[in-house]
This record gives structure tokens, sequence and C-alpha cells, in this order.
């Protein structure tokens, strides 16, 4: 079963304004703007939203409530960034090449830490400027603009970026819990590194002395505001202007609520993100695999170098019309501000635990045609590639070929609360999406590989499905195959599987065209600018890792649903390594 399962709902609490009774947003939910304490001069015409003038209007409306203002700016976080993420931080987050971030930069408090080592590590930005920040507990981020053009997903979420070591005291002070490093070392291998890594970061050692201050953390702290979110309380979001603060302050909350509010900003159209206190998924005992518990406290807040850092990013992929979507890149029509009370009134918290959102899935495991289908169609690609010279590699008798892919959010525990609990970077986890991924494999061997497994979108597991290379010695995604690539690619073997359309098959390897006879066509030739060559010492990274990919497989978001599927009840997908060499 499922570590992380059903939701738990939220009530509104009250929270008192500028002397009169009002409704803050908790974490999760989207209330209604308020009634505006400071009305707007009746002799002022209101600026329309999403013009210049709109910002300058309400900007001076939030100082004229009390509130300090500071201006940022959104960046994109793309696949050429990974550049400055290895160099700083040793790790590229195994971006997703097809859907790059749209970061919020903001400026930093004066009184604020900001760590001078982390400078430019995620996104080059201007002096002052940072895309990771400390949370005054009073404060919030709001950003607001026009959204993109039509896609298939699109998506908003804030991050722990970094945190304290999980035990920093004597007589045995860790970065992270050591019985579950040396787990997941067993489960991960070399992709460890990525996984239990501090800040500054340092390669493996056994004195924990030499260890950077900072664990590395990546983790989620909420259930996120995605495109279905949206849609479900103001509808379809696509090409029009949306409102979103983000903040662990409900009277903060409240009073940018009330001032967007006061200038013609409908309510349903503003979202907001707030930080909880705490935030946990339910466990079942009955879960096989390892499980060290959860830490679902969100902080320490503050701006002093002991209190966790955060990072916002707002992810589109799968548009449409790829013009149009590359010009709204491009432009960014987006504002971003930092604003907190003047006063140093007491913050007041979204006290309320936040519970992890269920995940709404057709059950896969139970349907029999689909199992049997499955297994007959891997057994029909290993025949066909027989009959091409191709044989299963048996070099490695501990391995077991074909393979089950690994499912990160059960097997690794890929789960905010769970990553913190144990000193773990989630990388990013979410619940949008199932994740599966195969350990690095060789490329500079002669060896093929092939993915086979269920398509989500046929099977109504996901709005979209991407299939992707990895380059483990940078743990950076340099290419992804949608489900549109995907979607008829086990079509030829529709005499042997009845249910062919369900499933999809794609090969990768060094040189396709030379298994062209047997790929009908669904097969990735990974090039050495995608992944360097084993024993190119001169490229970046981690030399032991060059010559290797690994291959990664997304279901995004249940149709009609806000949340991705449950892993456990969708079929694994296998990975198949052949070899020219008869067993």
């Amino acid at each position: 079963m499922n570590k992380i399962r059903l939701s738990l709902g939220y009530s509104l609490l009250a929270t008192v304004l500028a002397g009169t009774a009002a409704f803050a947003a908790p974490p999760g939910s989207q209330p209604a703007a308020a009634t505006p304490g400071h009305g707007v001069s009746s002799q002022t015409p209101v600026p329309k939203p999403g013009t210049g003038n709109f910002v300058e209007r309400l900007i001076g409306e939030l100082r004229s409530n009390g509130l300090e203002i500071s201006v940022g700016y959104p960046k994109l976080w793309i696949e050429a960034d990974c550049t400055y993420n290895y160099l700083v931080y040793h790790n590229c987050f195994g971006n997703n090449p097809a859907a790059p971030y749209v970061l919020l930069v903001v400026k930093s408090w004066p009184e604020e830490y900001v760590d001078p080592a982390m400078e430019n590590g995620m996104v080059r930005t201007r002096p002052g400027y940072s895309a990771t920040y400390r949370l005054d507990p009073r404060e919030a981020i709001v950003v607001f603009g026009r959204m993109p053009p039509p896609a298939r997903y699109m998506g908003l979420q804030t991050y722990i970026w970094t945190t304290g070591w999980v035990n920093a005291d004597p007589p045995v002070p860790s970065p992270w819990n050591p019985d579950a490093y040396t787990e997941y070392s067993y489960l991960a291998g070399q992709m460890t590194q990525y996984f239990f890594a501090t800040f500054p970061p340092v390669d493996f050692a056994i004195d924990p002395s030499v260890y950077g201050d900072r664990v590395q953390s990546f983790s989620s702290i909420d259930n996120n505001i995605n495109n279905v979110v949206m849609e479900n309380q103001s509808g379809a979001p696509w090409d029009k202007m949306r409102y979103f603060v983000i903040t662990p302050d409900q009277r903060t909350d409240e009073a940018v609520r009330t001032v967007l509010g006061s200038l013609g900003v409908d309510g349903g159209e503003i979202f907001t993100e707030g930080i909880p206190t705490t935030f946990q998924g339910q466990h079942d005992s009955n879960d096989p695999y390892p499980y060290y518990g959860q830490n679902p406290d969100v902080g320490p807040l503050g701006l002093d170098d002991n209190a966790v850092d955060f990072l916002t990013g707002l992810r589109y992929s799968m548009p449409e019309d790829e013009h149009a979507a590359n010009a709204w890149r491009k432009s960014l029509p987006l504002t971003v501000l930092r604003v907190r009370p003047s006063s140093g009134r007491d913050p007041d918290p979204f006290d309320e635990p936040l519970w992890a959102d269920a995940r709404p899935t057709v059950n896969e495991v139970d349907d029999l045609a689909l199992s049997s289908g499955l297994s007959s169609l891997i057994d029909a690609v290993i025949a066909r590639a027989k009959s091409q010279g191709l044989y299963l590699d048996t070099t490695d008798p501990q391995k077991k070929n074909p393979e089950k892919m690994i499912d990160i959010l059960n097997e690794l525990g890929q789960f905010g609360p769970q990553c913190r609990e144990i000193g773990m970077n989630c990388l990013g986890d979410g619940q949008d999406a199932s994740y599966f991924m195969a350990p690095p494999n060789p490329l500079d061997t002669g060896r093929i590989y092939a993915v086979v497994g269920t398509l989500a979108t046929e099977t109504g597991n996901g709005t979209y499905v991407g299939l992707s290379v990895n380059d483990p010695s940078l743990l950076k995604g340099v290419l992804n195959v949608d489900d549109t690539q995907l979607k008829g690619s086990a079509g030829s073997y529709e005499s042997t599987v009845t249910n062919w359309d369900k499933f999809f098959v794609h090969f990768f390897t060094r040189d396709c065209a030379a298994i062209a006879g047997l790929t009908d066509g669904a097969c990735t030739t990974i090039t050495k600018q995608m992944i360097p060559l084993a024993g190119d010492d001169k490229a970046p990274g981690d030399a032991d890792l060059h010559g290797k990919f690994s291959a990664g497989l997304r279901a995004y978001v249940v149709p009609n649903h806000e949340r991705g599927p449950d892993p456990t009840l969708q079929l694994t997908p296998m990975l198949i390594t052949f070899t020219r060499d008869s067993p």
C-alpha cells in the first residue's frame, strides 16, 4: 500500500485584521477576498489588472496599509543552468527537460542571512537578489500576471531548500540518519550522492566534521496549486490573470487579499499557498519498504542563518502551441513582490495540520487483462530481439533482467516529510505525478535497452506522460519522450498483445540505425552530447558515471483530478537489457 494516502480537509481559521473580523485562507484553501480595510478613493480610477499602472497602484495601496514592499522578478530555470547548479551544489536535481521552472527571484531583506556560497547557484541573479530565500514569519511572496497559453499542465509550489542537520548533537552528530543512508545506498547505488548531500557539498567521508552545516532538502511542504486546482476554483486559467499569495501568516494573507479586492480583483482569482506549521502524509503500517517516519514540521522560519530557506517555482508543460508558449516564456508577464508588515506584531500562523492529498488512481494491478498484456508484450519484445541476434544480458548474476524500475515515492520515500526526517534530498517531490526510475546503465558497451510499460494517458492514470533520458554523472535530464511519441509504439506487437494500445515500448542505445529492424522507429539515439562517453575525463560531473544513462518515467495528474496517480496501483514499468553476446 502507498505510504502517502488520504487527505483531511481544512476548516477556516478566523483572524482579526484592523479591528474587523475576517477570514484568512488556510493552506490549500482559496476563499474570496475580504472587505477592504482601507478603501480606494472614489476620485481615482482603478487601473485595469495586468497593466503597469495596476502594479504601481497595488504597491502604493499595500504601503498605505502598513506593508513594506520590495519588487523581484521571474526567471526561467532551464537545462543550461545545470552548469551553475553542479558547480555550487554538485547536483542538477533531476530537472525535467520538457518543463523548465519559472523561479521567483526576490530581493533579500536587509537583515536576512544570505549564504554567499549559494550565489547564482540556481540561476544567475542581479546583485542583492536570490532565487532561494528565508521567510520572515509575517511576510508574503506575491506573484501575479497573465498565465501561459493552454497546455496540459501548470503548477506552482514552494519547497524547503536546505535545513540543519538531522542530529547536530554529540556523541554522534550526523547530517542524516546513518541507517537510512546505508539502506538507500543499497537501493540507489551511485545515485546516493544526490539523495544525501550537504551544503557546501563534499564527497562521502566517515568524519562528519567535514560536511557542510546545511542539508540539501528540496522537499515539499504542501499540496501544490496546479491548473486543475485553479480551474476548479475560477475556471480555466490559460491566458488569464491569476494571483498567488505565498505566506505563513494569515493576517498578511488577509491584508494582500483585501488590497487586491479593493482594486477590482475577483477573490476567486486569488490563490493562497499557505506555508503550514506542519505537513504530513498517512503511513500504512503494512508497507513493505523501509520507513523511518516523518518530520512534519515546516521550519524554523526566520531570517537568521539557522532558519530553513525556500524556493518557489512555477512549472509549465506540454503546451498546445509551442510558438505561443515560447513567446510567453520569453516575456514572462509576471510580477513578483515581497511583502511584510512594517510593525513588529506577532505572527499569525496557519495552525491546522496540512495533510497530503489523496491520489485517485485507476487500479492497473488488479486488472488481469492489463497485467497479462504487459507480460505478453515483454515476452514478445524479447522474442523479436532474439530473432535479430540480440539476447538478454546475463553479465551480472545479481541483476534481474527484465528489471523493475524503482518507485521513488515508495521504495525511496521521496515525500517531503519523510525526506526531512532522515536528512534526504527529495529533489523537488510533489503530489502531481508518479515517478519511476532505472539505475544507471552503461551505453558504451554495445548494450541496447527497452523500456516497456503501461501508458498512463491510455489507462486513465495521467494527463501526460514523460519518459526521460538522464545523465547520472550530473543528475541532469537531457531529453524527454512524451506520450504523443509513445502512443502506438506497441502497435507492431498487436498479433500477440490484444490490448497493445494501453502500452508503450521504447528503445535506447548509442545508435538506433543499427537496430532499425527491431524498433519500428520507437528508439532514441543517446549522443555523446547528451551523455558523455565513458572515460571522458574532460566532461563535467562524476567521472565514474560517464557513459551511463538512467531512464525515468513520470505520469502527471489523473484526468479530472488534482493529483497524480498512486504508483502502487500502476503496473511497474520494466527495463530490458540486450546484448549481441549469446549466453
